[in-house]
């Protein structure tokens, strides 16, 4: 069996287990993934984070745009996931852990504040308490000029989760930008980029 083939399966099967924090049934497409790195310049980053990794869909592209020198650390809270994307990745620092807690390891690892941060989080699926308090720190250890990327699926616009999470970026960031759908992804999706 391919490794895409395995990755499918096994994200799939995250899913069905643990639907709070696997947002998919698959994980993003290879022209989602793309779509966020062409959003941002990597190669001059020196500490990128990645919030929500799933089983690497986004991680490898990440990986191939950084500088040899870039420090890259990569979330999840689901250890199946984390334990795929260290086996793919050996050059990633990769935590299983909740987002929230990043700041303990970005002491222990000696970072000072990221450039940019990419997340695949479900910002739609979470509390307005989780949504406010993620916010904070993910504006609080990026650097100004810092970039934070993320993406919602196209059927949540019309929740009032994602709303509420679109007024709280507006309240924190100088600059947001949402790209046109992302048709080609499972469920289709919108790149959402903030500049601190």
């Amino acid at each position: 069996m391919s490794t895409d083939i395995h990755d499918i399966m096994e994200f799939s099967k995250q899913f069905l287990f643990h639907p709070s924090t696997v947002s998919s049934i698959v994980p993003s497409s290879k022209i989602l993934s793309s779509k966020i790195i062409d959003s941002v310049n990597l190669s001059d980053a020196k500490i990128v984070l990645e919030l929500g990794c799933g089983s690497g869909a986004i991680t490898g592209d990440i990986v191939s745009s950084l500088s040899a020198e870039a420090v890259f650390v990569a979330f999840d809270v689901n250890q199946t996931f984390t334990e795929i994307v260290k086996q793919k990745y050996p050059g990633v620092i990769v935590i299983n852990d909740l987002a929230e807690n990043i700041e303990k390891y970005m002491k222990r690892y000696s970072m000072d504040r990221a450039d940019i941060i990419i997340s695949s989080l479900p910002w739609a699926a979470f509390s307005r308490v989780t949504q406010i308090r993620l916010a904070r720190i993910i504006y609080r250890i990026l650097r100004p000029g810092g970039r934070f990327l993320t993406y919602s699926y196209l059927h949540t616009f019309a929740f009032p989760s994602h709303n509420r999470f679109r007024k709280i970026l507006n309240k924190r960031f100088k600059m947001i930008e949402i790209s046109g759908a992302v048709w080609a992804n499972l469920p289709p999706a919108s790149v959402i980029k903030c500049i601190k």
